[in-house]
């Protein structure tokens, strides 16, 4: 779990892997904007891509796709993740994520993640057995109007994920004995 730990609090995370090596970019959508727009978060996701990775094919949850330069490769079709129990989640859009990875012989997948959130992005990603390169430098904005609360400032952020903490040591538990 030191993936995820070391930045869920802080936004401080360790970059990991090859960069040049990565042959998919994955953007991990962090909030919601009003009217399902993308949000100050997402647009910043959108342009961090953008700025440094549009040459490599993009698979983006639709609040960053729609602020993309570039027609993505596949959109992560999660709804409003988590908000009232709809949505695929972290989990979901991972999933949908390795299985076009598979069927496009893709091995190497960037995350690209909001940078309080790209340590459990990466750690759930690492247990569905998916080799995972962090870059350097992951916004860091918390956009105050999001529709999801938590993503509305660290405060927020902190307090959800000291109580999501406990449940995903027990998925990774869960995980080992599977």
């Amino acid at each position: 779990m030191s993936i995820y730990a070391k930045g869920s609090f802080s936004g401080r995370y360790e970059p990991r892997g090859d960069i040049a090596s990565a042959d998919v970019v994955i953007g991990h959508s962090f909030g919601i904007g009003e009217d399902d727009q993308p949000g100050a978060s997402n647009i910043a996701l959108a342009d961090f891509i953008n700025e440094h990775y549009a040459h490599l094919p993009v698979l983006a949850h639709k609040s960053i796709a729609v602020a993309l330069d570039v027609e993505p490769a596949a959109l992560l079709d999660g709804e409003i993740t988590n908000m009232r129990g709809k949505g695929l989640g972290t989990r979901g859009e991972l999933l949908q994520a390795r299985d076009y990875m598979k069927r496009e012989g893709l091995r190497n997948a960037l995350l690209v993640g909001q940078a309080f959130h790209i340590g459990r992005v990466a750690w759930q990603a690492c247990m569905l057995n998916m080799d995972v390169i962090i870059p350097e430098d992951l916004p860091t904005i918390f956009d105050p109007e999001s529709q999801q609360r938590w993503t509305r400032n660290r405060v927020s952020w902190r307090f959800r994920e000291a109580l999501a903490a406990p449940v995903l040591r027990y998925e990774e538990r869960r995980h080992a004995r599977d």
